[in-house]
């Protein structure tokens, strides 16, 4: 069995900036403390999903109460789920609370085959491909058929694979294994302890996420579940080999060797994508995992109370210091402003204390000046533009980390044979000339809200006047990447520092007393427009403010705005 500790974030952070660790500027977080930790003497449990913005949300909140309660049904639970799928994903029943993050295993390898005619080889003997026919049907277009080659290791996906030519088979255990998903979501919704939860995680093959657990009786917990695939051979980093079965997948972790924890000393834990294991962990999980940031700075929050509260739950999910940029502004703050504007922006710049707020300046310059840094640094290895904006737009979490390395490292080649300053001063002086020209010469005007909003946009909104019926915003929003309060963007998009990712939903449960709960989603429980409900919640969501979250009979008669009844035929 193995279990989980506290991680120790110095150690980790110096191998990923020796080694890196690509990842994307999107996550999640949860995090539960028991009630030594809690001011209700139960424990607390909080987390959010962040995903994606859309219109409407992905979620949508829900109860599965039985009317009347009987011994002879199981679910009285309450939380979000979205369209498809059975059962509360994320919530509590009447018995344990559970939160989610994505765990980012690495479950996909590319084997590069030897095809001759309808055949590849396998171990020196040849064996048939498996030709599936896959019709493409378009309005108003003569339908295509692909047929699709498919290995012992997966399907062939060189012909969807651009400047590929090599045969390359996908193996991935969503395509290997009929999922128990939906089995396991409903065993969940029914569990009554750690034994229960556990039990039902064992169905939960894919995608593999960081459950935070809590119960009634005071316990809490950690489990990862989900089928990682054990290598004969490699690491999964590239592609490897498929005719000489020395890659082959042996089977999945162990359920009982995935991480977990239960009552751990410390009183707490908490995730966030970050590496939950040391580096002596027997098994490859990933080589993906989220920086520290937000995982360090969620501890440290926790720690800075003896006992906390539903509202100081709130406060931190609402957090959006950034340590990431906080590191870089004591770089930036030695540099020798030229003009009356660099002094001025400079200025701001000292004063800034690491809290990307709607109204803040200093946090904007610092963040436009990050980004020019990672151009200057990086731009030189690439041979277009194009390359570049897919390297930075898609490594945003690693991009960060090797400059925040490079920055500690003042005779790198990086800095091409340069000053550090130099290369320093001019993505200053950059940022500021953006700043300027986009914003006015007046660095008052340079707030982080004017540059970061939201759009909730629908499909049917990209089409003009439709957008102002079907999506929701814009809202100016604070937080960015590497913030608890995540709102992440892509810089090489062209609303350039508008948020692309966001916190989905979220929730604080109290263990002492679910009706105490709090819950909000992004946008509205409704899907429909000019309903009431359609983007309500935005503003709610984006001000860290909650809704009610009733789950006893009584409490959702009290809230309820209406009531709709489903005949069967």
């Amino acid at each position: 069995m193995t279990s989980i500790g506290e991680p120790d974030f110095d150690a980790l952070a110096q191998l990923e900036s020796i080694l890196g660790a690509p990842g994307l500027e999107i996550g999640s977080n949860d995090w539960v403390v028991d009630g030594t930790k809690s001011v209700t003497g139960k424990p607390i449990l909080a987390s959010d999903q962040h995903l994606g913005i859309q219109m409407p949300s992905i979620w949508y909140q829900i109860g599965l109460h039985c009317v009347p309660q009987t011994v002879a049904c199981p679910y009285n639970v309450a939380g979000v789920s979205f369209a498809g799928v059975p059962g509360v994903i994320v919530g509590h029943n009447d018995r344990i609370a559970w939160g989610v993050t994505n765990a980012g295993p690495d479950t996909q390898d590319l084997y590069i085959e030897e095809i001759q005619g309808n055949q590849y080889k396998f171990k020196d003997k040849w064996e048939d491909l498996q030709i599936v026919a896959e019709p493409i049907k378009v309005k108003g277009v003569v339908s295509e058929t692909l047929m699709v080659q498919i290995t012992r290791h997966g399907p062939i996906m060189t012909p969807v694979l651009t400047g590929v030519t090599q045969p390359l088979a996908l193996q991935w255990n969503a395509l290997r294994d009929r999922s128990r998903l939906f089995e396991s979501a409903l065993l969940l919704n029914r569990a009554k302890n750690w034994d229960d939860f556990r039990a039902a995680l064992k169905l939960w093959d894919m995608p593999s996420q960081n459950f935070v657990y809590a119960d009634v009786d005071g316990n809490i917990g950690y489990q990862m579940p989900g089928n990682i695939p054990i290598r004969a051979k490699g690491d999964g980093l590239v592609p490897v080999s498929g005719s000489s079965g020395e890659y082959e997948w042996m089977g999945y972790i162990p359920f009982d060797e995935l991480p977990f924890v239960f009552n751990p000393p410390t009183h707490l834990i908490a995730s966030a994508n970050n590496a939950v294991v040391p580096t002596t962990y027997k098994y490859t999980i990933s080589h993906d995992w989220a920086a520290q940031y937000r995982a360090q700075r969620i501890v440290d929050l926790l720690k800075a109370k003896d006992k906390l509260s539903i509202a100081d739950m709130q406060t931190i999910q609402s957090d959006v210091y950034s340590i990431p940029l906080a590191q870089f502004q004591k770089h930036l703050v030695a540099i020798h402003a030229e003009g009356f504007l660099e002094e001025r922006a400079l200025e701001h710049v000292k004063k800034w204390n690491g809290a990307l707020t709607t109204d803040n300046i200093g946090g904007t310059i610092v963040e436009v000046t990050y980004q020019r840094l990672i151009r200057n640094l990086f731009g030189a290895k690439f041979n277009d533009a194009g390359m570049l904006n897919t390297y930075i737009g898609t490594g945003g979490d690693y991009v960060r980390r090797a400059t925040l390395a490079i920055l500690d490292q003042p005779k790198s080649e990086w800095w091409g044979g340069k000053a550090r300053e130099e290369i320093l001063h001019k993505s200053f002086a950059e940022a500021v000339n953006y700043l300027g020209s986009q914003y006015g010469d007046a660095p008052n005007e340079w707030r982080w809200g004017r540059l970061h909003a939201a759009t909730f946009n629908h499909p049917l909104g990209s089409v003009q006047p439709l957008d102002r019926i079907f999506n929701g915003g814009p809202v100016a929003v604070p937080g960015g990447v590497n913030t608890v309060f995540s709102t992440s963007f892509n810089t090489t998009s062209a609303t350039l520092y508008g948020a692309r990712h966001i916190t989905s939903q979220r929730q604080v449960i109290d263990l002492s007393n679910w009706e105490n709960s709090v819950n909000v989603n992004t946008t509205g429980q409704s899907g429909q427009p000019f309903h009431k409900h359609y983007t309500d919640n935005i503003l709610l969501w984006r001000d860290v403010r909650f809704v009610a979250y009733p789950f006893s009979r009584s409490a959702v008669e009290k809230s309820r705005a209406g009531i709709l009844t489903l005949m069967p035929q």
